[in-house]
């Protein structure tokens, strides 16, 4: 993927940092197992506003952030 790509030529992936490309209804990740989660130009194309919120918030720690989109 061309964004991921880029990402990690601008931001080395490190042991804390790493980019990956999931399925946002269904994310590959334990629970609690992010500090920060980027969706970008996503929540305007799911049918399903609840379940990609519930899964960000699955996959977040304490005190995780997620730059919410306005809407």
């Amino acid at each position: 993927d061309v964004a991921i790509a880029k990402a990690r030529q601008l931001y080395p992936e490190t042991e804390s940092r790493r980019f990956a490309v999931m399925d946002a209804m269904q994310l590959s990740a334990d629970d609690a197992a992010f500090d920060f989660v980027l969706a970008v130009e996503i929540i305007e194309h799911v049918q399903d506003v609840d379940r990609l919120l519930t899964e960000i918030h699955r996959v977040l720690r304490p005190r995780g952030r997620w730059p919410a989109p306005g809407r």
